[in-house]
């Protein structure tokens, strides 16, 4: 057993952290940048789904994953920048939406103030405010990379208070913290939340600097509204390979500071067999097979035909790519100008491709014997910052107040064909337009459209 010597009124854990307080302002001083690669992975369980059905799905629980691994690099003052290198999740979570990355889970606990929730900031417990706020308890000693470490364990004087409970390992000699198992109190839990707890333990790297190795965090999660769900979350971060002070161009950090590259997704099972920094649980393994058999089986019946869409149309998917076939109501319309309108139409969109957006009409009025058509495009010149060229083209018929039509194309026919009823003032309109998008400085998204339109009576 490890024993500490205390003398009459003294608290030895009080000692530590003001130590701690003193030294961890000079060692961030001497901590420029760092770099680092990392595995992350997030496992979402929710059960006792009520009110609502999930991808058409009606079971009452399921589980999803994300993984990421990626290259990460932090700069003095709050710079960072981080590389998805490979990226998987289960098959109902769209690939965009996977951005875990390491610098969700490293947190310094050692800072003034903590903002973990969407209540008011904590009070950390390596602080001054700290000392006024907290009950300090010096648990006993242990040793890791030769380091002699002092276990704090931390109460809140108030429960009153959003503040922390649980405990801390603070290295004898540096004062830095080396590891930390927290959990938020009830002042301080974020709405919806049961419980939310963090854990982080560190190495010694450069014989000076202690960073996180692996992080934990898990929380509980229950929503009762007009969806009721409880979700059990855990997160998981292991970092390596840490370079600390080197070089580093100015210029690397740029307003992008999530980039995933293109081969992110096309990691295949091979290379995650040999790559799995974290290992896959059986349950996470079943998870990734059913989430993958249940989506195989819709995507083969999601561009199945059916009697209804003879009449409203279908929209026909494959991975990322959407097209749209119309039905007998987008065929045919009616007004007191063009007569019988036969008018086929035709769009395709995916967000991901060069060629984000392409559509097509054309028309015959049989009244006016006149063709109407438009057609537009939307090219994605970059991706990051976004560049994208648009253009269209069109010869149709419009009226006065098209923005604020209380009759949409089926309405005015219904009520042009049997009620012998069309209030609207036509005109014809052929011209067309070109449009340049960008967002450079990833705040002010900005369009210059450039366009010419001759008007003429119908």
């Amino acid at each position: 057993p490890n024993f500490v010597t205390v003398t009459p009124g003294d608290n030895p854990a009080l000692r530590i952290i003001r130590q701690a307080i003193e030294s961890k302002e000079r060692r961030k001083e001497r901590l420029e940048n760092y770099r680092l690669t990392s595995h992350s992975k997030l496992v979402v369980r929710a059960s006792d789904i009520k009110g609502v059905r999930v991808n058409n799905m009606t079971d009452s629980a399921f589980t999803a994953v994300m993984e990421t691994q990626t290259d990460a690099w932090w700069a003095k003052p709050n710079r960072s920048k981080e590389i998805v290198k490979a990226r998987k999740q289960t098959a109902f979570i769209p690939a965009q939406s996977n951005i875990i990355i390491s610098s969700f889970f490293i947190i310094d606990f050692s800072n003034d103030l903590l903002k973990l929730s969407d209540k008011a900031p904590i009070v950390g417990p390596i602080s001054e405010a700290g000392l006024r706020n907290y009950d300090y308890t010096l648990a006993g000693t242990t040793v890791l990379d030769g380091e002699k470490l002092f276990r704090i364990e931390i109460r809140p004087l108030s429960e009153n208070d959003p503040l922390l409970v649980g405990s801390l390992t603070i290295a004898d000699g540096t004062y830095a913290l080396t590891s930390v198992d927290v959990t938020l109190n009830d002042a301080a839990m974020p709405t919806f939340f049961k419980r939310l707890r963090f854990q982080q333990h560190f190495r010694l790297f450069e014989k000076e600097f202690w960073m996180p190795t692996d992080v934990v965090v898990d929380a509980d999660v229950e929503v009762s509204m007009i969806v009721s769900v409880k979700l059990a979350m855990e997160g998981f971060s292991v970092l390596q390979d840490y370079a600390i002070n080197e070089e580093i161009n100015e210029e690397f950090f740029d307003r992008t500071r999530i980039k995933v590259l293109k081969e992110a997704d096309e990691r295949d099972s091979l290379y995650w067999s040999g790559n799995q920094k974290i290992p896959n649980t059986a349950e996470e393994l079943d998870a990734y097979r059913k989430s993958d058999s249940v989506k195989a089986v819709m995507e083969a019946g999601r561009n199945e035909v059916d009697y209804t869409n003879i009449f409203f149309g279908k929209t026909f998917q494959n991975d990322d790519t959407r097209w749209t076939v119309p039905g007998l109501f987008s065929l045919y319309r009616f007004n007191r100008v063009e007569g019988h309108v036969l008018s086929p139409s035709f769009d395709i969109r995916n967000p991901f491709a060069p060629v984000e957006a392409m559509d097509v009409e054309a028309g015959y009025g049989f009244s006016d014997m006149r063709w109407s058509y438009a057609a537009g495009v939307r090219v994605r010149i970059q991706q990051s910052p976004g560049i994208s060229l648009a253009a269209r083209i069109f010869d149709r018929l419009g009226h006065i107040d098209e923005g604020r039509d209380a009759l949409n194309t089926i309405g005015t026919t219904i009520a042009s064909l049997f009620a012998k009823f069309d209030e609207k003032d036509y005109y014809r309109v052929k011209g067309g337009q070109a449009s340049f998008t960008t967002d450079v400085l990833y705040l002010f998204p900005s369009t210059v459209t450039v366009s010419r339109n001759s008007y003429l009576s119908a």
